[in-house]
């Protein structure tokens, strides 16, 4: 780890953005060769393989690291309850009408196409491939991976490590990477309950994707309010170049962060491999209560959400007996303004430095946070991933991964990633959505992954962790209920009875 006086000296800044620029430059003339090279292959790939379907492209590339979808990067997966008892016929039935043979806007193409096809290796690049034999029965189904008990709770399914196996398991090859499974008659407080998993390979779509699904799926309004307003304006010329000019540097510090990242003592302890994850839920939070704390304390809502979130982790620290850091290094994922629809990969990423110990009040802590958020915000990095995701690319599979590797999926502690949480009600054909929680693989360099969202005006924090994380089973078990003692702690504090 290097000191923080050199860490956040100019002339280290400038030395790695003189870098970053002239690495810009040496490899422009080995992407216009592997232009050259694709086309080629391309070619060869039209004449000989007429199953394939063009290149896996742009962000995409990013989880597409293995030859096939057989070991995944990173699955994300939605665990919902419905009120009553749903066939899995009519989810069937659903998925089929509602969702695989809508048409795009244009009329010229299925809105969801990703949904029928796959990956393959073809001559060393990945390449989209559709599912001839696409049956709707082998992919919307019973849950049939393992024996849970009928009936089951909540519990039964996060406890037994349902949702941690499913985060981590890979796919058949001959087939698309996503699956909807039913869990009939769960338990919630005496009355039965239909549970639904949406699992699917992240190299398919992000989040953005998975709300658009589930809207059409459900036939449901869906009302994100944040979704709706992620528009962005056009830039102007002078806006452009000075943004042009500027990712060097942001994409410097962030380079800083990934080489010297502030983590947890020893961490990594051991290599890790898709063993289940242990997966944590907070419980139905209203998002009035981070409204509460955000006017309180004029900060932004992100902020209360990352505040919280760092706070759990230092609180499950605690628990195990290890060192609780000064801070913790963490990726950010951003969604991009415009999503276009459908199944595409459409966010980008970036790191911070979180302050994880607590040297003063929770509300210190925020304020702290708050500083790194507003930095977030100003920063291009966000853009400068999302190009050099795009230049990888082009390279070959065998590559593109050592780059992937070296560049992206490092020893970090933590990821974070904010789903849209809706403001209305939800049903499918009478059937009222009563929970709700939205789970991200975690990629094996990467300890945890924590993602938020809901339904109706409340939260839920879902935290997927690997087990070289904390010492103790029951830290990791417990994050989610660290979070709401976070968040209250906040509460507390904005009317004195507490800090």
């Amino acid at each position: 780890m290097i000191p923080d006086n050199f860490r956040r000296r100019t002339p280290v800044i400038v030395i790695f953005a003189v870098a970053i620029a002239g690495a810009v430059i040496v490899i422009t003339p080995i992407i216009l060769c592997l232009l050259v090279i694709r086309r080629i292959v391309l070619i060869f790939a039209q004449k000989t393989r007429p199953d394939l379907d063009g290149f896996v492209h742009g962000s995409h590339n990013v989880f597409a690291m293995e030859p096939s979808p057989v070991t995944p990067v990173s699955n994300i997966l939605v665990l919902a309850l419905w009120e009553g008892q749903i066939s899995p016929e009519k989810f069937q039935q659903n998925m089929e009408e509602r969702v695989l043979n809508l048409r795009s806007p244009d009329g010229n193409n299925f809105l969801y196409k990703g949904l029928r096809r796959t990956w393959t290796n073809f001559l060393g690049f990945a390449f989209w491939t559709s599912v001839t034999n696409f049956k709707i029965q082998n992919h919307v189904r019973t849950y049939d991976y393992s024996e849970i008990p009928n009936p089951c709770s909540e519990a039964d399914i996060i406890i037994i490590k349902v949702l941690g196996n499913l985060a981590q398991r890979g796919w058949d090859s001959g087939q698309s990477p996503w699956e909807i499974l039913i869990i009939p008659n769960v338990l919630v407080k005496g009355v039965s309950q239909t549970g639904m998993v949406i699992r699917f390979d992240h190299v398919l779509g992000d989040g953005y994707s998975l709300m658009g699904w589930m809207k059409k799926l459900l036939g449901s309004s869906f009302t994100t309010p944040n979704l709706q307003q992620n528009k962005a304006r056009a830039l102007t010329a002078f806006e452009k170049l000075a943004l042009f000019w500027k990712i060097p540097f942001d994409m410097a510090e962030c380079s800083l962060m990934a080489l010297f990242p502030r983590s947890i003592s020893g961490y990594p302890k051991k290599g890790v491999t898709q063993e289940p994850l242990t997966v944590s839920i907070s419980g139905n939070i209203p998002l009035d209560l981070v409204k509460l704390v955000r006017k309180k304390f004029s900060v932004s809502f992100v902020t209360v959400i990352f505040t919280v979130i760092v706070g759990a982790i230092g609180r499950a620290l605690e628990l195990s007996g290890q060192v609780v850091p000064e801070y913790l290094t963490g990726g950010v994922v951003v969604p991009l303004p415009n999503h276009p629809g459908g199944m595409t990969v459409h966010c980008s990423y970036l790191l911070a430095e979180f302050p994880v110990l607590r040297t003063q009040s929770s509300v210190g802590r925020l304020l702290e946070i708050q500083k790194v958020t507003t930095e977030l915000t100003k920063s291009s990095a966000a853009l400068g991933y999302l190009y050099m995701g795009r230049v990888i690319s082009y390279f070959p599979t065998f590559i593109r991964q050592r780059l992937l590797k070296a560049l992206v999926y490092r020893d970090l502690p933590l990821t974070i990633t904010n789903f849209p949480t809706t403001s209305s009600k939800e049903s499918m054909d009478g059937h009222e959505v009563l929970y709700i929680a939205a789970i991200l693989g975690t990629p094996p360099s990467m300890g945890l992954t924590i993602t938020t969202g809901g339904v109706n005006g409340r939260q839920r924090f879902n935290f997927s962790i690997h087990d070289n994380v904390f010492t103790t089973p029951e830290a990791s078990m417990r994050l989610g209920k660290f979070v709401e003692e976070e968040l209250q702690e906040l509460v507390n504090a904005t009317n004195g009875s507490g800090e």
